[in-house]
């Protein structure tokens, strides 16, 4: 991203209440355990890696919210 990254955009969205609560999601190529370690202190729902098929990605955002429903 130009300006800023993932990360950031998280830190931003945790600091307003209004947003702190929405459900974040990593989509990244980034698979080093630093960035990792970064994002999921950020609080963020889950950390997926683009290498993964299109329906294991799907598969694994539906999982996400049918275990907060659940």
């Amino acid at each position: 991203m130009p300006v800023c990254d993932g990360s950031h955009v998280l830190e931003m969205l945790r600091l307003e209440k209004e947003f702190a609560d929405i459900p974040v999601i990593f989509l990244t190529s980034r698979d080093d355990q630093k960035s990792v370690k970064k994002v999921l202190s950020l609080k963020a729902d889950g950390y997926l890696l683009k290498y993964l098929k299109p329906l294991d990605i799907k598969r694994r955002i539906d999982d996400y919210f049918q275990a907060k429903e659940g």
